[in-house]
């Protein structure tokens, strides 16, 4: 994967997966270090405070040894990696996750962020302006997965951002000798599909020519593609797919909606990264001005 600078956003919960994914990613780029967000939530720090009748104490101590524990979880992290020549770097924050994430992400110059599917609900809430600023995909990764990019599902719609999807599955699998199925979902109801079968049959027949063409395309490029169809709900066929094939990563788009909450929240995308079995790589649509 062609990507210049990570950032990888961590609660602790899912750390080990999430770095040797990044290692994975920062090796075959040429990175000399990758960065780490630990956010101690100060959700969690009142939470645990308020069993405790001197909450203010409670707080400064529970925050006192969750950054302790932090610290020397990352320490630990840092020195099993030393041998990967990739310099981990890391911040430990107290506060609120999607706060920090945003005063994170508008100074950062990451081009890949690289987070775990619980945390997904606070990279929702980051504005979209900042997101937009930070000219990032995302590469989301379930408890106990890690990447590879041997088995790539490509989703895809013939919008511009799937395009972009494309693109970057196409690059992936040449990069590291993979193979893509593409696959485009014809998505309607049932309702629709007995009042209005024609119309049905003209989806079915673009959605083939659209995973034809980028089957085509990776095809010229040397790589193994194959294209699918499949009528039903979109991230259930995605993510059943994925199941069935052994999937190692899932590719898709930003369907072209500016910001990553808008494209993520109520998305087929956000559906998609709940299920997968997989790591999901959505990939940022440039602006258009």
């Amino acid at each position: 994967m062609k990507v210049k600078s990570i950032l990888v956003i961590d609660d602790s919960r899912n750390t080990d997966d999430l770095v040797s994914s990044t290692i994975v990613v920062a090796r075959h780029a040429g990175l000399s270090h990758v960065n780490i967000l630990r956010v101690i939530d100060e959700r969690y720090l009142k939470d645990t405070a308020r069993l405790s009748e001197a909450v203010g104490v409670a707080i400064r101590l529970i925050k006192k040894d969750a950054i302790k524990e932090a610290e020397e979880q990352l320490k630990d992290i840092k020195t099993r990696y030393e041998g990967s020549n990739i310099d981990i770097r890391y911040k430990i924050k107290c506060g609120y996750l999607n706060e920090e994430l945003e005063r994170e992400l508008s100074t950062s110059d990451a081009d890949l962020l690289i987070t775990a599917t619980d945390l997904i609900s606070s990279l929702l809430t980051v504005s979209s302006e900042v997101i937009d600023k930070s000219h990032s995909d995302v590469l989301i990764i379930p408890e106990g997965t890690t990447v590879r990019y041997k088995n790539i599902l490509l989703a895809i719609d013939g919008s511009r951002s799937s395009e972009k999807a494309a693109e970057k599955a196409i690059d992936l699998a040449k990069d590291y000798g993979g193979e893509i199925k593409a696959i485009s979902v014809v998505d309607v109801t049932d309702e629709f599909m007995a009042q209005a079968p024609e119309e049905v049959e003209a989806l079915v027949k673009k959605s083939k020519g659209i995973v034809e063409d980028v089957s085509g395309r990776a095809a010229s490029e040397g790589i193994k593609a194959e294209g699918i169809v499949r009528e039903g709900e979109a991230d259930k066929v995605i993510t059943d797919i994925a199941k069935e094939q052994k999937t190692d990563i899932i590719v898709m788009g930003s369907h072209g909606r500016t910001g990553l909450g808008r494209f993520l929240m109520g998305s087929v995308a956000e559906k998609v990264i709940g299920r997968s079995p997989c790591p999901v790589l959505i990939v940022r649509t440039e602006r258009r001005n």
